[in-house]
């Protein structure tokens, strides 16, 4: 990772802030010129360290600064209620950087009309977010730790930014007919997500490039190329894009992922549906998804250790010390060796 995480953002914001606010009683040129490297800096604000990562990629420009709302993989990204100090964030940003969806529509629903910020999404954005699970699709919301992305910031005026919205519209995200938001392991998506990025930092006077994302998604793509054939299933329909376009076969009962899918409970006859499956000795291994646990999925993944039924991780988001990159490529290898 070329840059670094830190939690200080939020701080110096507030510290420039009040510095600007004294300014007319006071001469003191530190002062001055912590507000004037607030005012320079380039503020682009994460949903997840996912997207964080990505940017971190995109740009080592010392006048961006790169921000994640979930910071970590301790926690269970689809029950967050945004706090205002995670809105104060979103507010001050100048590029928002979101999966999209219902998944962390908390952080765009509010401005979506803004005309001075850019707003990228690798999937279209979905009005607000709440936890009603009777549609098509994921209701995602975060639960955060809060790092920042903390760089020395020269020379880069705001003033006059005419900011666009760069929603990806087009995108298509479908598994068999079936809407998944966790498009971040879509590395098509990924790669749209960063040239957007790039080019909204360039014409803001930054750095950037997809030269270092294009590297790891081949890294990454030629990693899937090798997986072994394989049958399994997932306690959370997470890896639907790692395993596309590889010779790993999903079984998963279609009511079981159903519900998951939809983000409600699974019915007695989808759990016992699974673990016939898991009793069954047809799965190579099972995939599970720590971030999400519940009393189901844990029970799944206890009667798959019982069966000695191998069990694979797949987590939302990395870990504060890990890239996303790194994520998913040792995922990869975790399913090789499976």
């Amino acid at each position: 990772m070329k840059a670094r995480f830190s939690t200080r953002i939020a701080a110096l914001v507030a510290s420039a802030g009040l510095v600007a606010g004294l300014g007319a009683c006071s001469s003191n040129d530190d002062s001055a010129t912590s507000a004037d490297k607030s005012e320079d800096t380039i503020k682009v604000v994460t949903s997840t360290k996912v997207w964080a990562d990505v940017a971190d990629a995109v740009t080592d420009d010392e006048k961006v600064a790169i921000d994640p709302i979930i910071a970590s993989n301790d926690i269970d990204p689809h029950s967050y209620e945004p706090a205002a100090t995670d809105m104060a964030k979103v507010e001050d940003a100048d590029i928002l950087v979101a999966g999209g969806g219902h998944y962390d529509a908390w952080l765009t629903s509010s401005l979506r009309d803004a005309k001075d910020k850019v707003i990228i999404s690798a999937l279209p954005q979905e009005e607000g977010h709440n936890h009603d699970h009777d549609h098509e699709g994921h209701d995602h919301e975060h639960d955060h730790d809060h790092e920042g992305h903390d760089h020395d910031h020269e020379g880069h005026d705001h003033d006059g930014h005419d900011h666009d919205h760069g929603d990806h519209e087009g995108h298509e995200h479908h598994h068999d007919g079936e809407a998944n938001e966790h498009v971040w392991y879509d590395t098509d998506a990924v790669e749209e997500t960063a040239e957007q990025l790039a080019e909204a930092l360039t014409k803001m006077g930054a750095k950037a490039d997809t030269k270092a994302v294009d590297k790891e998604i081949k890294d990454i793509e030629e990693a899937k190329s090798k997986l072994k054939a394989a049958k399994v299933a997932q306690v959370h329909p997470l890896a639907d894009d790692i395993l596309k376009d590889t010779k790993i076969k999903d079984i998963t009962p279609k009511g079981y992922r159903q519900s998951t899918l939809n983000e409600s409970e699974p019915s007695a006859s989808d759990v016992n549906e699974m673990l016939k499956l898991i009793e069954s000795g047809e799965l190579d291994y099972l995939i599970d998804s720590p971030q999400t646990h519940d009393q189901v999925s844990q029970r799944l993944v206890e009667a798959a250790k019982a069966k000695g039924v191998k069990i694979v991780d797949v987590f939302e988001s990395p870990s504060t010390d890990q890239s996303f990159f790194d994520l998913y490529k040792q995922t990869l290898s975790d399913m090789e060796s499976a």
